[in-house]
């Protein structure tokens, strides 16, 4: 019984809960990201690399503008698998500045139809954005190998 009440009573505290940061798009987000908020643009949402072959890498960069008043800032980004990998700013992106992110799609192990998505954590008011690659990959043809 008094574990049980221990855990309803540690369940409310939003602070200690880890369970409470769990989905929530603000975790790990410092307060005055929150609260700065500034809006952001991205000429392309999507590159599409076509076909490609198993192994080959892709690379693209993505634009990104500050179109509100405050700077932008890119706390994070990450790649729906470890096959995307994005390279970010680390510094904040004055308003009406464009900056670059570039990320690189490593087709090892891959075949068929991919749909990559690399998710940031900004100052914006969604704070998750996302950018997408897509495209085939080519399996090797081991029938090579004889």
């Amino acid at each position: 019984m008094l574990c049980l009440s221990g855990l309803i009573l540690t369940s409310c505290d939003k602070e200690r809960n880890p369970f409470f940061k769990k989905g929530n798009p603000f975790a790990g987000l410092p307060e005055s990201i929150l609260k700065d908020t500034t809006s952001v643009e991205f000429p392309e949402k999507e590159y599409k690399f076509g076909t490609i072959n198993e192994g080959d890498k892709v690379t693209h960069i993505f634009q990104v503008k500050n179109t509100g008043a405050k700077p932008l800032i890119i706390a994070n980004a990450w790649g729906s698998c470890g096959c995307t990998v994005p390279e970010y700013p680390k510094e904040p992106i004055a308003p009406g500045a464009t900056a670059e992110v570039k990320v690189t799609f490593n087709s090892a192990g891959k075949k068929g139809e991919q749909h990559k998505s690399v998710t940031m954590q900004m100052n914006t008011l969604m704070h998750n954005e996302e950018i997408f690659l897509s495209g085939e990959v080519t399996p090797h043809n081991n029938d090579d190998k004889k």
